[in-house]
């Protein structure tokens, strides 16, 4: 209807709501582990489970799809993973390590929410 359709435009807020969910959960990983040194599991599957959804309820799962956002991502990671080991060749530098290790953690977790959400489309 009329009244709901700035409903139709959730697909693209999901790419951002998606770089807030990712920084969220590294910040609550590294706090965690930074408490306790033991072995720690930690899930938060919250966001997943609503989006996916919102998304079927709405019927914009072909819209979200075709955003190919995490395609995009990947992507992105990608080249700014070459960039660090290309920069990291010319110098020696504990920073490019870092930068790298993080990238990558980056990573993990988007490849974590993407498995999330494809996962999440069993229940709807």
């Amino acid at each position: 209807s009329k009244e709901n359709g700035h409903l139709k435009l959730l697909a693209i807020l999901i790419p951002i709501l998606s770089i807030s969910y990712v920084q969220y959960m590294i910040t609550v990983k590294e706090k965690t582990t930074k408490r306790n040194r033991d072995t720690v599991v930690f899930t938060d599957d919250g966001l997943p489970i609503g989006v996916t959804y919102l998304l079927k309820v709405l019927k914009l799962e072909a819209e979200f799809d075709s955003l190919r956002w995490f395609d995009s991502v990947n992507k992105k990671f990608f080249e700014q993973e070459q960039s660090l080991m290309q920069s990291n060749v010319s110098s020696d530098d504990n920073t490019n390590k870092l930068a790298i290790r993080r990238l990558k953690m980056y990573q993990k977790e988007f490849e974590l929410l993407y498995c999330s959400l494809i996962s999440a489309r069993v229940f709807f």
